[in-house]
């Protein structure tokens, strides 16, 4: 409720300024299948290991949006409901239409692109051999101290991607 609060006083708040500025709102839904293997963790996203999620966006025209401080309020609540019912029905059927009352919409699935692959790669090449030059770097340098660091630093990362 506390979130429900602060975000009715940022939006009657900043509602002035927002209609001048921004012509729409952006309402999104995410929402992961709890029977899934593998778990939407920053861990499991760091591993590499694939996660399915689910995706409802809407696109809300600032003139639906009511000027009255009152009014909007009531409008954010209703839409934090109508939120709360498509993840329900998300959680209890799998969709986010079933039993929310929302309107179904067809769902788009993104292929995979080459060019994704070689983005990640060359990101991968800008910042770990660097990384990479630096602590064979510091192992060899003979230094006790940087030799610990180095070790230290290996030991992290192996322990870190083993669990």
């Amino acid at each position: 409720m506390l979130y429900l609060r602060n975000s009715q006083f940022f939006l009657t708040a900043s509602l002035s300024v927002l209609k001048k500025k921004c012509p729409a709102i952006m309402d999104i839904q995410l929402a992961f299948d709890e029977s899934d293997k593998v778990k939407p963790t920053v861990i499991n996203l760091l591993r590499g290991k694939s996660i399915t999620g689910h995706l409802y966006a809407r696109r809300i025209s600032m003139s639906e949006v009511p000027d009255d401080e009152e009014e909007a309020a009531k409008w954010l609540q209703d839409l934090y409901v109508r939120k709360d019912k498509a993840q329900a029905s998300f959680h209890e059927t799998g969709d986010f239409f079933k039993t929310s009352g929302i309107k179904p919409v067809e769902g788009i699935v993104f292929p995979k692109r080459k060019s994704s692959l070689i983005n990640w790669l060359a990101w991968m090449m800008i910042t770990l051999l660097p990384i990479a030059y630096l602590l064979i770097e510091m192992l060899l340098s003979g230094k006790i101290f940087q030799v610990l660091i180095g070790c230290a630093i290996i030991f992290t990362c192996k322990f870190f991607f083993l669990f």
